[in-house]
């Protein structure tokens, strides 16, 4: 079971999934309008008025395509109910020697000792980490990723208190 399947089905009460705010796209597009506008309304150079021309189409486009997708359902965060925060969801890649240490500390609940595992820029083996911002809880999950997908390789580990404020610090 991966961690979406473990809050899914045994977190339902406590972490639920929140569409993202479409105020910050919808701002960008009009942003990106004003600029298309500004451009065919304002005398100014040909060159300043080319690149105002596509720097407002890219933008405008940018922020309706996000606008859409917030509206959609489709930009989404996890949501923890119990301190009312936003979680956060990083991908953490573990180097190749290091995957059976981390592996090993997630299997004995020995978070702290994650400190000592190496991690790189990019890989197929990683460390999923969802973290409510205000450090309250922790789920993680180490796995092998193709393609698309994570193949879970140890169950998923809930950490909450102290063990969740040295959890931050991992980083690539």
């Amino acid at each position: 079971m991966n961690i979406d399947e473990y809050i899914a089905s045994q977190m339902q009460d406590k972490i639920v999934r929140r569409n993202n705010s479409p105020l910050l796209p919808a701002a960008i597009t009009v942003i990106g309008a004003a600029a298309l506008a500004t451009a065919f309304t304002v005398p100014m150079s040909d060159s300043l008025q080319t690149g105002l021309i596509a720097v407002g189409f890219l933008v405008a486009a940018a922020g309706l395509v996000w606008t859409l997708m917030c509206l959609s359902g489709n930009a989404w965060h996890y949501h923890y109910l119990p301190t009312n925060c936003a979680m956060s969801d990083r991908k953490l890649y573990i180097a190749q020697s290091d995957f059976q240490r981390c592996t090993d500390c997630l299997n004995r609940g020995d978070l702290q000792s994650l400190g000592s595992v190496t991690f790189v820029p990019s890989g197929n083996l990683e460390l999923r980490l969802v973290s409510s911002r205000d450090g309250a809880i922790a789920l993680l999950q180490a796995g092998r990723a193709d393609s698309t997908t994570l193949e879970p390789t140890t169950d998923v580990i809930v950490a909450s208190g102290p063990e969740v404020a040295h959890l931050s610090a991992l980083k690539a």
